[in-house]
């Protein structure tokens, strides 16, 4: 298997050749896991992000076209899965108690809702800090 190119490995991994998907692993794990623990600050973020690489690596293997080299191809998978896992991170998940300058989620409507009894001063404070979020 180390001696077929990275190309020829690829269409192995796409017909289910485990064999293959393990030698592309050994070639590229400790590459992918570097890239992902250069942008993670947790160890665990890094393992789990270069996980789900080899997974949809494992899963679109039959897309890959060799229109270019393969280390290109897992690059722009590997820089993909990042950018998208922290945006993931970034966005507050369904039924979580969102925080913002004024508190809680809840803290702020009752502010909102209150806002048509404050003086014109206050208002113009709250509008200007929510300019800023």
């Amino acid at each position: 298997m180390n001696t077929l190119t990275d190309e020829q490995l690829i269409p192995k991994i796409a017909a289910g050749d485990v064999d293959a998907f393990s030698e592309i692993y050994r070639r590229y794990s400790k590459e992918i896991l570097a890239n992902c623990k250069a942008r993670y600050d947790h160890l665990q973020d890094a393992e789990d992000t270069t996980q789900a690489i080899f997974l949809i690596l494992w899963r679109k293997a039959y897309q890959f076209r060799a229109d270019s080299k393969f280390s290109t191809w897992i690059y722009r998978i590997t820089m993909n899965q990042i950018y998208m896992e922290s945006r993931k991170r970034r966005q507050p998940s369904k039924g979580h108690r969102q925080a913002t300058l004024y508190g809680t989620t809840a803290e702020l409507n009752r502010i909102i809702e209150n806002e048509h009894s404050m003086d014109a001063p206050q208002l113009t404070l709250i509008h200007s800090k929510r300019a800023v979020q």
